[in-house]
């Protein structure tokens, strides 16, 4: 029986925070919230002003869906694909548009939303590596 397991990122408003970087928002300010610093964030069309919170790319597919579109129509990936299997577990592949050896790459292990899975998919794949994962003794 193994005795390390993989740990991957959950779904969070952290997690939504580094694709919204990914997704060209930018960091603005930050404001005081009962003594708490939040910072605020400029989306990248600039209309919505400063906000808060970016989309829950990570938990909702409606936003998720336009990670992987950034994904497609940046022409950095080819042969990017969403996989699920019949546990309902998806995986996301994809081949850098510059690798003549055309390898796929992956986010190397399978979690329950297509949505979290784009999201550590365009993560893995703008920073050349793993997913954010950690690898824990399982005793």
């Amino acid at each position: 029986m193994p005795t390390t397991k993989q740990k991957v990122s959950e779904p969070s408003r952290s997690l939504d925070a580094q694709v919204a970087l990914f997704m060209g928002w930018k960091f603005s300010a930050y404001v005081s919230e009962d003594s708490k610093y939040r910072w605020l964030m400029r989306p990248p069309d600039g209309r919505e002003g400063l906000v808060l919170e970016p989309p829950k790319y990570s938990t909702e597919i409606k936003h998720g869906w336009t990670v992987f579109e950034k994904m497609r129509d940046s022409g950095l990936y080819c042969c990017l694909t969403i996989k699920s299997d019949y546990n309902y577990v998806y995986d996301v592949t994809w081949v850098h548009e510059s690798d003549l050896e055309h390898e796929y790459h992956s986010i190397g292990f399978s979690v329950e939303s297509a949505a979290h899975a784009i999201c550590l998919a365009a993560l893995a794949a703008t920073s050349g590596a793993s997913a954010p994962k950690e690898v824990k003794d399982g005793t």
